[in-house]
């Protein structure tokens, strides 16, 4: 599985000025979201929780950043691009 990292960098920086005003507000370090948005590390549901209510992520925003794709094969969800 992964997520569109892309767009929750996009969404990031539409919301705060910098990716370090991001980890201050969420309460996380440089190198947890830093390991994110490279694809190192998939957030774990308390993680997603987090980031949903720091962004204030809209369902469709949360589904095409965290459920991109219908399968591990890569399928994407018909209408979600």
């Amino acid at each position: 599985m992964k997520i569109n990292t892309q767009l929750l960098r996009g969404t990031i920086y539409s919301k705060f000025k910098s990716q370090n005003e991001f980890t201050k507000t969420i309460g996380w370090s440089q190198n947890k979201i830093g390991r994110i948005l490279k694809g190192e590390m998939i957030p774990d549901i308390e993680d997603c929780n987090a980031i949903v209510k720091v962004l204030s992520l809209s369902i469709e925003e949360y589904i095409q950043i965290f459920l991109p794709s219908l399968s591990p094969n890569g399928d994407e969800i018909e209408g979600v691009k």
